[in-house]
């Protein structure tokens, strides 16, 4: 920009009091000359009129003196004018002469008026008026001529002090019409201005303000209109200021942090409360933020050689002032997250994600929300930590059941049972104190520790470890005798007896849970089956116990049908763009062997029946206003003295219009029900022939198995809302 020299104020008022005066003087100037002017001219035309009577009533007094040429005559009416003081000279002329025949002088007057006779005329010359006259008879004979000269020191008196009368009225009445012009002035012009100068100086500040408009006039409109403008500033600061604080309100309670900077990386005044409670721990320091550097903020503790540090450096010289078509690709070099160990020593995992705010097509400034992420990171690497540790001991129990449930069912009962024992000695501990008691209790304890870790069980190793730490100390309090800390010690023993109940307890429900046959995992044992089945075959025909036992020995859990059949149903249903989940209820109950082997079958056709006609896709479940993820319950129960299963789900149910189409296509009944129909061999609704359905097999292929065994079959089907397939054993079995 160039320099501009501050120019002196002049106020309007000293103005129009300068240009009012210097006008006045100019109009008073001319009003003076002009009226000196005119007083001159009249005082010397007064004078030509006096000295012209007096010159024509001497020539008239010398026409009998010339005539009779009479010298006496002459010098007497010269003598007569002696006494008139104005006359300075006069002088009588006889016809063609050079020099006057009588003269009267004044002293300092001039002496003739120079040579030759003089013709008549009238002047004024050198301050004096000069009057000649031709002296000429009635009949026309000329005699003479005389030349008087009048002083003008009279009239130039009274035309000086008329001029000085005159100029000072001039400057009075210019004074005057100054101050009254200029008080009317800042009156009606300047003071209403100053007014509203300071109005407007008022309203620079913030205050609320209105000018009186007291006339009509282009001051008053000016008024009016600065009185509309200040009610319109007022309103739109007003609109600003609720848009600001419903703006502020907004980003306060946004859950990130939001700050703008500039160029150079300084932070602008619009900040969020939360920017200031992540990065100050302080709620009432957003305002702080104006004026500091972005890069400080974000990198309080960098050194000079700090890579990261380093690039944002760059990475903020760089990004201003680009066209905003190119932020995505400078965007994509910016930090995406930082570490922050703010000035109270807390250590923030920080989320960053930058926006451009551009101006005329270019990046101007930058909006940084931050978002600190900690807890749900903490949170994140927790559960992750959890879920490797469930992982690695579920790891180890499916390693236990490979090597056998009855390891880990004996390892269970016996460290019940030394708990129990350790909660015993620490009772007795609290009446007899004997060092043999502690020695015993830390033998339980350690023998405890060696089993867990041969089970892999890390937590229970854990508080196994602590338990041996405080029965190094209850060993030195017993020495001692120290009966306060010995009674603290065995308190803190009791917790964490109690600790490794609750982890025994967790490793048995996680080994429960890894099994496909539930709970009954638990009861199993291992035989060969050529033992086993020449059992079955000598008390086939017994209907006593010992043959309800051996039955009952060939039963194999509910959960052994179904342990392959749920992944194998979840992978055919993600090949026919479906989703479901399958649910096993009833996994420990048992099935009589020769039954199980059928079942199983069975359990594989009523499955894959469910993936190919029941459960619909995901777009079609939330168009019927379904979750997109279908259910299928499979259940084992005991109802009185037979075994129920169950197999159901939330899908579209029988198709009975395409059942009752093909029924009529292959010249079936038309009274056949749509569950017969379903049943029918050869008749499937599929409208693709694949590996999964199209040939009418499943369901006819159940009733026949079912059949050979005894079983009854059910079928219960809603239109939209699912089918469910009800399976009975024979009494006893």
């Amino acid at each position: 920009m160039p320099f501009q020299r501050t120019r002196r104020f002049v106020s309007l008022g000293t103005k129009l009091v300068v240009l009012t005066v210097a006008t006045l003087s100019v109009i008073s100037s001319l009003v003076y000359v002009e009226l000196t002017g005119r007083e001159r001219e009249s005082l010397l035309r007064s004078k030509q009129i006096a000295a012209g009577m007096v010159a024509d009533l001497f020539a008239t007094s010398l026409t009998a003196p010339l005539d009779f040429n009479d010298r006496d005559a002459i010098e007497s009416a010269l003598a007569h004018l002696r006494p008139n003081a104005d006359v300075l000279y006069a002088a009588v002329w006889l016809p063609d002469t050079d020099a006057p025949t009588a003269t009267l002088a004044r002293a300092g007057s001039s002496e003739g008026h120079g040579h030759g006779y003089p013709a008549g005329h009238s002047e004024v010359t050198d301050g004096q008026v000069v009057e000649t006259r031709d002296i000429v008879t009635p009949t026309g004979k000329r005699l003479g001529a005389v030349t008087l000269r009048f002083s003008l020191a009279r009239e130039n008196a009274a035309f000086d002090a008329s001029r000085r009368s005159i100029l000072g009225l001039s400057v009075g009445v210019t004074l005057f019409a100054a101050a009254l012009i200029t008080g009317l002035a800042r009156r009606i012009i300047v003071a209403p201005m100053e007014r509203l100068v300071a109005a407007a100086q008022q309203l620079e500040a913030g205050e609320t303000v209105e000018v009186t408009a007291s006339a009509n006039d282009e001051i008053g409109r000016m008024a009016q209109a600065f009185n509309q403008m200040a009610g319109a500033i007022v309103d739109r600061e007003a609109r600003l200021a609720r848009a600001r604080q419903s703006l502020q309100e907004l980003v306060d309670h946004l859950r990130q942090g939001i700050l703008v900077f500039g160029a150079g990386g300084a932070v602008e005044e619009l900040s969020s409360r939360q920017a200031a409670v992540i990065l100050t721990a302080d709620d009432d320091a957003a305002a702080s933020f104006a004026g500091r550097d972005i890069r400080r903020l974000l990198y309080p503790a960098a050194l000079a050689f700090d890579a990261e540090a380093l690039a944002f450096d760059e990475w903020i010289d760089a990004v201003f002032d680009l066209p905003v078509d190119a932020w995505d690709e400078i965007a994509a070099l910016a930090p995406k997250e930082v570490v922050v160990t703010r000035l109270d020593g807390v250590t923030l995992d920080l989320a960053l994600e930058f926006r451009p705010i551009a101006e005329a097509g270019r990046v101007a400034r930058v909006m940084l929300l931050v978002t600190d992420e900690t807890e749900r990171r903490k949170l994140q690497r927790a559960v992750e930590a959890h879920e490797q540790q469930h992982a690695r001991q579920l790891g180890a129990m499916r390693r236990l059941m490979a090597g056998g449930a009855a390891m880990f069912a004996t390892f269970v009962e016996s460290t019940n049972e030394r708990i129990q024992r350790c909660h015993a000695l620490t009772e007795e501990l609290e009446r007899t104190r004997q060092v043999a008691d502690v020695d015993e209790l830390f033998q339980q304890v350690h023998t405890l520790k060696g089993e867990a870790r041969s089970f892999d069980l890390g937590e229970l190793e854990g508080e196994i470890v602590s338990a041996e730490d405080a029965i190094d100390e209850l060993r030195r309090d017993t020495r001692r005798g120290d009966a306060a800390s010995l009674s603290r010690c065995l308190g803190a023993i009791r917790v964490r007896l109690d600790a490794m109940t609750t982890k025994v307890a967790r490793a048995r429900e996680l080994f429960i849970a890894a099994s496909p046959i539930g709970g009954s995992v638990l009861d199993q044992i291992t035989v060969q089956r050529a033992v086993l089945q020449r059992l079955e075959a000598l008390a086939s025909d017994r209907q006593d116990e010992i043959g309800e036992v051996v039955r009952r020995l060939a039963s194999r859990p509910f959960g052994e049908l179904t342990a392959s059949l749920v992944d194998a149903v979840a992978s055919l249903a993600v090949r026919e763009h479906k989703a479901l989940e399958v649910e096993v209820l009833g996994k420990e109950l048992p099935i009589y062997g020769p039954h199980a082997s059928v079942l199983r079958g069975v359990l594989t056709h009523l499955l894959r029946n469910t993936v190919a006609h029941g459960i619909e896709t995901s777009a079609a479940r939330e168009a019927a206003g379904k979750p997109p993820i279908g259910r299928v319950l499979v259940e084992c129960r005991q109802e009185d003295d037979r075994t129920v299963i169950l197999v159901q789900d939330d899908g579209a149910g029988l198709d009975v219009a395409a059942l009752q189409a093909r029924g009529a296509a292959l010249g079936l009944p038309a009274e056949l029900t749509a569950t017969e129909l379903a049943l029918t061999p050869a008749l499937s609704t599929a409208a693709v022939l694949n590996d999964l359905a199209g040939r009418g097999v499943g369901l006819s292929a159940v009733r026949s198995d079912l059949a050979r065994l005894g079983w009854d079959l059910e079928i219960a089907s809603k239109s939209a809302q699912g089918m469910s397939v009800t399976l009975r054993s024979p009494q006893g079995a």
